[in-house]
């Protein structure tokens, strides 16, 4: 009897010895998997003179559609707060879209209570990131994380809507747009949480370069490394079928 207990303890002792070193080799996954990192500057004169406003946050794709189903971005002119680019605050009219396959279109327009006919006209802002794709229509899609992405370019307008008394004639009045600052360096780094990819904003690339065929297309969404929880209560489970089968 003491030698089955001895070798019952020497089985479990093994399994929980195997899940220790699987749990301080493995590497560390974020929960929330988006960092947007160092913001990028805007040009609204010359570049790189004064204090002319960033642009910084994330958007995340969609891991099936590669459609754009969530984001988060700011801008700042000058000292002073722009335009906070969120689902909740886009023209329903101009929803965040994907033009020509190389620009990422988003709004932070409201309704300005003024309409044309029966279509409402919206003022605010309007903000489009444009990547280098090497000629892959939706590159940001094909990605995979720990790759990066160069922005080469990136405009914000702004508009205001103006009607004649009874508003039988409207007429926009936009602002000139200012242009972002790629010139010191401006890269989209991809990590990969739950359901998706995340392109976040940086001045400073992480990770390897994206080139055509070099990511995962229709990929993203968290491959899901099992919680320490789970790989202790793995290891207990193997252990108790392996006594199981030594006392049967």
């Amino acid at each position: 009897m003491k030698k089955q207990l001895r070798a019952s303890i020497s089985i479990l002792c093994l399994m929980l010895g195997f899940c220790t070193i699987i749990l301080l080799t493995m590497p560390s996954v974020a929960s929330a998997d988006i960092t947007p990192g160092t913001p990028i500057n805007w040009c609204s004169g010359p570049c790189g003179l004064g204090d002319q406003g960033t642009l910084t946050g994330f958007f995340e794709l969609d891991s099936t559609t590669g459609a754009i189903n969530n984001w988060n971005l700011t801008t700042t002119d000058g000292s002073v707060t722009g335009s906070n680019y969120l689902p909740g605050n886009q023209n329903a009219l101009l929803p965040a879209s994907i033009i020509g396959g190389t620009e990422y279109v988003f709004s932070d327009q409201f309704n300005s209570g003024l309409s044309l006919g029966n279509t409402p006209l919206f003022n605010g802002g309007l903000l489009t990131i444009t990547v280098n794709c090497e000629g892959v229509s939706n590159c940001l899609a094909q990605a995979s994380a720990g790759q990066f992405f160069t922005i080469t370019g990136g405009t914000e307008t702004f508009t205001t809507w103006f009607c004649s008394s009874g508003g039988t004639s409207c007429s926009p009045s936009v602002a000139a747009p200012r242009i972002l600052d790629v010139s010191s360096g401006a890269f989209i780094n991809v990590t990969d949480p739950v359901g998706g990819l995340a392109l976040n904003l940086d001045t400073t690339a992480s990770g390897t370069a994206w080139t055509p065929g070099s990511g995962n297309p229709g990929g993203g969404g968290n491959t899901g490394v099992p919680e320490p929880s789970t790989l202790l209560l793995s290891a207990l489970g193997l252990g108790g079928l392996a006594l199981k089968r030594f006392y049967s």
